[in-house]
């Protein structure tokens, strides 16, 4: 699981929760009041031993969901969002998940990696419900709903 080609980067596993949380404010996620007590694995990216990025599997309601995606603006657009939800993914599948659903900012990003945006009339068991009093909806956060199939082996989607 790690990749540290230099010694100086990686991606690994993380328990430590309250980092994650920190990244996810420093990336502009509005995550001020969200628990960490749902986080069952976490996976970071470290440069020069500093987390950059993180992606986690939470659980809510008793489902596993795509949760904390986040990379410091100082990496991003380097595969770093990618290869984390890919750790992610093969932990899910691990755990028995074969549809892997999340809440997103950036629904681009997660269609180029293969999860398929949710419809107006489309119901899953995310929603966008909470996203209507944010002063951030539809300005500079433009969420949606997404899932992946993720059925197979490691590596496979």
């Amino acid at each position: 699981m790690e990749s540290a080609p230099n010694g100086l980067q990686s991606f690994k596993r993380t328990q430590d929760y309250e980092a994650v949380r920190e990244l996810a404010v420093r990336a502009g996620l509005d995550v001020t009041d969200k628990s960490v007590e749902g986080i069952v694995a976490a996976f970071g990216y470290y440069l020069d031993g500093r987390l950059m990025g993180s992606a986690a599997l939470e659980c809510e309601n008793g489902q596993l969901f795509l949760e904390w995606v986040a990379v410091d603006s100082s990496v991003r657009l380097r595969g770093v969002g990618t290869s984390l939800v890919a750790l992610v993914e093969d932990e899910a599948r691990v755990r028995g998940v074969t549809e892997l659903w999340a809440k997103v900012r950036v629904p681009e990003f997660y269609r180029s990696i293969g999860f398929r945006v949710l419809g107006a009339k489309e119901k899953g068991p995310k929603t966008l419900v909470g996203c209507n009093g944010c002063s951030e909806f539809n300005r500079s956060c433009h969420p949606a709903i997404v899932v992946k199939n993720i059925r197979g082996k490691k590596g496979e989607s």
